[in-house]
């Protein structure tokens, strides 16, 4: 009867462990591992040495491409299935040996299959990214990359859930363990296909590089525009002068048009430097005006027989105006 109880009180020690213990350690080639967090926030991997002593790892940064084919910094999208298994032990009803081999084994149990997506960023064998997939929470998760295995974790007081495995340019696959805070639990597997890797050392690089060249390119537009700006200035003050008659019709002209303008105000008076542009039957005139108190403008016009027609803006680049039939110049 000893020998009974005794064997009782292991088994109930071992299923309470079973339920309760964190799924933040996993071991690998006999070697007990976990996350941590630190005081900073920041995330380390600990490993127990072969004195049981707690010890952190070091990730192994690259220069260039790592070693599992990985660039130094990049980002990764990972699409493929789970396969899994979600379980919820049954509640111990009593202390005997049937009661608690019925809790650990007559739970509720169901098998879960569907699309898996990891989307990802991998600095210096450190990632971090989210998790989502058919039926499952999508959550942030963050590991490390060591050679060949990728392991993402995520402990966040309702979620203890670890994704572990093989992973290189191709892909990721391995296992995933985890439960929440209910109780529930899951245990299985994933393969997933690379579908997009981007080296972010080399697309800073070609970014910086585009900026440069949209930088010379917008200069030398620039350049460009103030020398063409140059060109017309001096081949406008080329242009001979109006006579005072053709300047007085165009300030008609423009005075008469601008009380239907419904936004700017023209400051009477203010034409000036008008030049005619081409001669003969109908001559080309072009003034310079300011509005709104200081602002400046032009005005080109057609001179027919002495009657200004057709006023052109600036603003209104091709856009004729029929100005009062009687201004003459």
């Amino acid at each position: 009867m000893r020998q009974l109880f005794r064997f009782v009180a292991v088994l109930a020690a071992l299923c309470c462990s079973a339920l309760t213990s964190p799924l933040a350690a996993q071991v690998s080639g006999g070697v007990q591992c976990q996350m941590m967090t630190m005081g900073d926030g920041s995330k380390v991997q600990m490993c127990k040495d072969a004195q049981g002593n707690w010890v952190q790892q070091q990730s192994q940064p690259a220069s260039g491409s790592s070693t599992s084919g990985f660039p130094r910094r990049a980002e990764v999208l990972w699409q493929g299935t789970f396969d899994m298994t979600v379980s919820k032990p049954g509640r111990v009803k009593n202390l005997s040996v049937g009661g608690l081999l019925n809790a650990a084994t007559g739970g509720q149990s169901q098998r879960l299959t569907g699309e898996l997506t990891i989307r990802a960023t991998i600095t210096d064998g450190m990632i971090a990214g989210d998790v989502s997939g058919t039926n499952l929470e999508s959550v942030r998760m963050s590991g490390t990359v060591q050679g060949d295995r990728c392991q993402m974790e995520v402990h966040n007081g309702r979620l203890d859930v670890v994704y572990v495995g093989k992973c290189n340019a191709k892909g990721f696959a391995g296992t995933t363990d985890g439960k929440s805070y209910n109780g529930w639990k899951q245990k299985g597997t994933f393969t997933t296909a690379t579908r997009q890797l981007t080296d972010l050392d080399l697309r800073d690089r070609q970014q910086a590089a585009q900026r440069a060249e949209n930088e010379r390119q917008a200069a030398a537009q620039r350049a460009e525009n103030e020398r063409k700006a140059k060109a017309a200035a001096a081949e406008l003050a080329a242009k001979p002068n109006a006579s005072a008659a053709q300047a007085r019709a165009l300030e008609s002209a423009v005075a008469q048009d601008s009380g239907a303008w419904s936004m700017n105000r023209y400051n009477s008076g203010s034409i000036r430097n008008v030049k005619v542009l081409s001669s003969g039957s109908t001559q080309r005139i072009r003034g310079e005006y300011t509005f709104n108190g200081g602002s400046t403008g032009w005005v080109e016009a057609d001179v027919v027989g002495g009657q200004v027609q057709c006023l052109q803006y600036w603003a209104l680049h091709g856009c004729c105006v029929q100005p009062n039939p009687m201004m003459k110049s």
